[in-house]
């Protein structure tokens, strides 16, 4: 007869249970975490690949090195075992805590020069604070298993058993992370949250009668939280910055920015990136994302806009006069809530009749909507960010496609800084996969691609639209109003991008080749005067244009051209050279505000590099050049005059300073440079006022 099996008493079945549970917590605990140290990760190098390896590299090397130390533990095994759970609970909010500082903090030393440079960087610190978390989880596994079975006879069984729950806890682990602690409580929160079922386990796996354990589960848990309330939201404000608002929401912390000097200056911040801006460079370009589409459609009625962002560019689309719908997609909804300092800027999108607000993914929405619309276009994250490849694959192009009506228009923004040749061809190559007669408009470092269903591109179309009266007022304030400035945007037409697309990679679904390309073109060397100066060797004007309007469009075509030139040299740091050529374009077309407005930007950054260096004639000879331009912003208005006042102009002084105030008047540098000025004209509580007033605003 073989071995008889010792059955297991009531109060052994007990004991046992217990741990049984506290391995179905443990599992729940480390999954959860392990969801957010990936969230927390994605923000070092931007891809959610790069991040989840990371996390598993450090997670796993713990399990194993926490494995090795347990069996070689002799002792007492309840003890290391409630020791193990005791420090995973306690571990996962401060490796929460130092992610949330450290990965900031790590950023502010500098960009790496390669993106094995930025892993090394970012994710060996990460590494080592989420190691002790594998390390404890490793170590509580094996103890925790042969304490629930801890007969020979029984391991095997008792071992299934266990790791069963383990793995369940596991399951439920990644479910409450996802889908209930990030959306209710923020990444935040959710890592102080993640700890308690650590500390539960800690607390179930008393003995009966006992408790110890659960009053140092409830203090560790306590402790986590209160850590996690100490170490504050970890709110990232630059110099020079005031926070306006604040949400942490599943899609990344949203933060609404306004500069200090410039107050009309508003930034928004998704998952610590720059979402857009509204400074006059970045409200024009969030302008053109709805008019290069609007513009070469004949009589567009109903539009989508994938992505909301500042609402800049759906608001512009909502008041475009033949537009009757508007449909707003936006994945985020912690974006949509903090709209609210944009609305200036938006034409109030949100509140307008005839707009819808979607909250969805765009592409999720594009294949599940029957709606049909005449143009489809988007405000969207840089490409080399997590998830934004989903906007720039084939498959997303075909849903576009499917979902246009007959010679409706599709445009996919196309960035070219942080993004290498390769990776710009790519996109080229994939949009013309669908769009074969698609163009491309050009401006800065910002490109635009337009295609149409079933039907070419007709450039000469923006005339009849710019001749409405809104529509032109709408672009007036930047300079493009005339339909020959507008089309000497435009840079290459079919054939000139499928010659610069050629050879290029599909990007797809199943191959999403920009995902894994793009972050390396951010950590590397610049791109933006390569990728500009080969689309300057293909330029070509649109057919038409020059036989229409004649010299004005030849002056406005070659003022572009070296605005873009500037543009290069602006890149390669180049002042004096940037300066030249936009002087040139401004003196080529003066109606290309834009030339002028970055003229003057350019001069008084020269100016201040003088300062710097101790020339201050230089510095005045270029700040008084920069105003000659009849462009001048508030800084640089306040800026002149600082100068003016060291000089004794006081009058020209107070002159330019309430200038500076008429544009910003809560301008903190304005303010100081009034209130130094105003004692020249013997006002000094004026100037006490305005100073206190400066004080207090660069404080706020």
């Amino acid at each position: 007869a073989g071995p008889v099996r010792r059955k297991r008493t009531g109060g052994e079945e007990q004991g046992g249970r217990r741990w049984l549970v506290a391995g179905f917590l443990t599992g729940t605990a480390m999954l959860a975490s392990e969801v957010l140290w990936a969230r927390s990760l994605v923000r070092g190098v931007f891809n959610n690949g790069y991040a989840a390896s990371a996390m598993l590299a450090a997670v796993l090397s713990g399990i194993a090195a926490g494995s090795a130390a347990a069996a070689r533990i002799s002792g007492d095994r309840e003890k290391a075992a409630s020791g193990a759970l005791a420090f995973l609970a306690l571990w996962i909010p401060v490796s929460g805590l130092l992610l949330r500082v450290g990965l900031p903090l790590l950023e502010s030393l500098g960009a790496p020069g390669s993106l094995e440079a930025a892993m090394a960087a970012r994710y060996i610190p990460a590494f080592l604070v989420v190691l002790p978390a594998g390390f404890a989880s490793g170590a509580a596994f094996p103890l925790m298993s042969s304490l629930y079975s801890p007969e020979p006879r029984d391991s095997a069984s008792g071992i299934g058993r266990y790791s069963a729950a383990n793995t369940a806890g596991a399951v439920a682990g990644s479910l409450l992370a996802a889908f209930i602690l990030l959306p209710a409580t923020g990444l935040r929160w959710s890592f102080a949250a993640s700890g308690l079922p650590a500390a539960s386990a800690l607390a179930v796996s008393s003995p009966r009668g006992s408790r110890r354990r659960a009053s140092a589960a409830a203090a560790i848990a306590a402790a986590g939280f209160a850590m996690t309330a100490a170490g504050g939201p970890g709110i990232e404000v630059p110099p020079g910055f005031r926070l306006l608002g604040h949400a942490e929401s599943p899609g990344g912390d949203v933060t609404v920015l306004q500069s200090r000097d410039m107050p009309s200056a508003l930034l928004l911040n998704v998952g610590g990136s720059q979402a857009s801006t509204t400074t006059p460079e970045g409200c024009l370009k969030n302008r053109l994302m709805a008019y290069f589409p609007l513009l070469v459609h004949s009589s567009p009625r109903s539009v989508c806009v994938i992505c909301f962002g500042t609402g800049i560019t759906a608001g512009t689309a909502s008041v475009f006069p033949s537009v009757e719908r508007l449909d707003c997609v936006e994945i985020n909804p912690a974006v949509i809530e903090a709209s609210g300092p944009f609305e200036a800027h938006n034409h109030g999108v949100i509140s307008f009749g005839s707009s819808r607000l979607v909250i969805e993914d765009g592409r999720n929405h594009l294949a599940g909507t029957t709606a049909v619309y005449d143009v489809i276009t988007e405000e969207p994250m840089h490409p080399a960010l997590s998830g934004v490849v989903n906007l720039y694959t084939r498959e997303y192009y075909r849903l576009a496609w499917e979902r246009l009506s007959s010679g409706g228009v599709m445009s996919q923004w196309l960035p070219l800084y942080q993004m290498s040749d390769a990776d710009c061809r790519m996109v080229v190559a994939t949009f013309m996969d669908v769009f074969p007669e698609a163009t491309l408009w050009l401006l800065g470092r910002d490109a635009m691609l337009v295609g149409r269903k079933g039907l070419p591109i007709e450039p000469l179309l923006v005339a009849s639209h710019l001749a409405d009266p809104d529509v032109a007022a709408d672009l007036a304030p930047f300079g493009l109003e005339e339909p020959r400035l507008f089309l000497a945007l435009y840079a290459m037409g079919p054939a000139e991008l499928a010659g610069y697309a050629r050879g290029a990679p599909v990007v797809t679904d199943d191959d999403p080749l920009l995902e894994t390309s793009a972050p390396r073109a951010v950590f590397g060397p610049s791109t933006v005067a390569p990728n500009i100066s080969r689309i300057l060797d293909l330029r070509s004007p649109p057919a038409g244009a020059e036989s229409l309007y004649g010299e004005g469009f030849i002056a406005a075509w070659e003022a572009v051209g070296l605005f873009q030139e500037a543009e290069c040299a602006r890149d390669s740091l180049l002042l004096s050279k940037e300066a030249e050529l936009l002087s040139r374009a401004f003196e080529r077309c003066p109606g290309f505000l834009q030339a002028g407005r970055r003229l003057a930007a350019s001069l008084h950054q020269g100016a201040a590099v003088m300062l710097e260096r101790g020339r201050p004639e230089e510095a005045w000879m270029l700040v008084n050049a920069a105003y000659a331009t009849g462009l001048a912003d508030a800084t640089l208005l306040a800026d002149l005059s600082s100068m003016e006042t060291s000089l004794g102009m006081y009058g020209p002084a107070l002159e330019h300073a309430a200038q500076a105030l008429d544009m910003e008047p809560s301008s903190v540098a304005a303010l100081r440079a009034w209130g130094r000025a105003a004692p020249g004209s013997g006002d000094r509580e004026a100037a006490r006022t305005a100073l206190t007033l400066a004080d207090s605003l660069a404080r706020d």
